[in-house]
This record gives C-alpha cells, sequence and structure tokens, in this order.
C-alpha cells in the first residue's frame, strides 16, 4: 500500500511539473551541425560537438557503429487536468528528436540522420513502456565500453529517462 501511495505521489508531481525535457539539448542546436564533416570528422570531434549519445548500435557492415542522440520535450495535456476524465485520457503531448551518426571501422563520420516527430502518449502506457524499457534495456553497456574505446570519460547521468523515447 505504501509503495502504490509513493507510485501515486510520483505521477501526480510528474503531471503537475507540466513541462519536461530530457535527453541531449545539441541535438536541436543546429549550429553544431555545421561543424561537421561526413568522412573528415571522428568519433571523439562528434562526442566533444554533442556529448554523449544515449545509446551505441553496432550495424551489421562489420565495423560501423551508429551513435543515437535523443531529446524529448513533453508537455501535460490538458485532458490530464479534468476530473475523471485526466485518469483514463490524460497524459502528455511530446516532440522526439533523434539524430543518428553513422562511424566506419576508423571511427569516421560516414553518415547523420536527424528527425522530429511529434506524439502524444497516454500516461498508462507511457508507465507501461518506462517500466518495460527499465527492466530491458543494456544500452548502458553498449555506451560505457564505446566512451572507454575512444578514451573519455562516461557520464551515467547523460542516460536517463531517455531509452523510453527511443
Amino acid at each position: 500500500m505504501r509503495h502504490l501511495r509513493l507510485l501515486l505521489v510520483g505521477l501526480a508531481a510528474l503531471l503537475l511539473a507540466g513541462c519536461m525535457t530530457l535527453g541531449n539539448e545539441s541535438v536541436t542546436d543546429h549550429g553544431r551541425y555545421m561543424r561537421l564533416k561526413l568522412d573528415q570528422s571522428t568519433k571523439v570531434e562528434v562526442h566533444h560537438w554533442f556529448g554523449q549519445p544515449q545509446d551505441v548500435i553496432e550495424q551489421q557492415e562489420k565495423g560501423r557503429v551508429a551513435w543515437v542522440y535523443l531529446r524529448v520535450d513533453s508537455r501535460t495535456n490538458l485532458l490530464t487536468f479534468i476530473p475523471f476524465v485526466g485518469m483514463v485520457a490524460g497524459g502528455s503531448d511530446e516532440t522526439i528528436h533523434r539524430t543518428v551518426m553513422t562511424f566506419d571501422d576508423k571511427a569516421v563520420l560516414r553518415d547523420v540522420e536527424s528527425v522530429s516527430r511529434d506524439r502524444y502518449m497516454n500516461m498508462w502506457a507511457g508507465l507501461v513502456v518506462s517500466v518495460n524499457a527499465l527492466a530491458t534495456d543494456d544500452a548502458e553497456t553498449r555506451v560505457r565500453a564505446e566512451m572507454q574505446r575512444i578514451g573519455v570519460g562516461f557520464q551515467s547521468h547523460a542516460l536517463r529517462g531517455t531509452k523510453v523515447y527511443d
């Protein structure tokens, strides 16, 4: 019963917060993209300009690696504040920015793909997605290993809350 109460208080606090941003702000800074040079920029340079990625994905082509950067801007949907209706239809309106940078086996940038999209996330569906992502995610292991490979420090706080939205 105590855990349920804590969960409900936590959900209420999130909903009352109104707006929340998770992830990497550099994804929406268009000036940073101007620094990138395909077939020239290295992983270390990209890390310097964009920071640590939220995920690292080994690709099928030998030696290719994709760095995934995410930023989520979330706003509480107005239906959430209507008594009784909010319990069923409440949630958030989100803008998800996702950038994938692909590197070859020599750690040179080969491709950049950036996409933004809007979506509505029901609060109950969001809770299920969050719990599932936390239980099955191993992004921290992949990112930590990649940061060690290029000789930069790993920052666990940079991963908080973003895998849920991938």
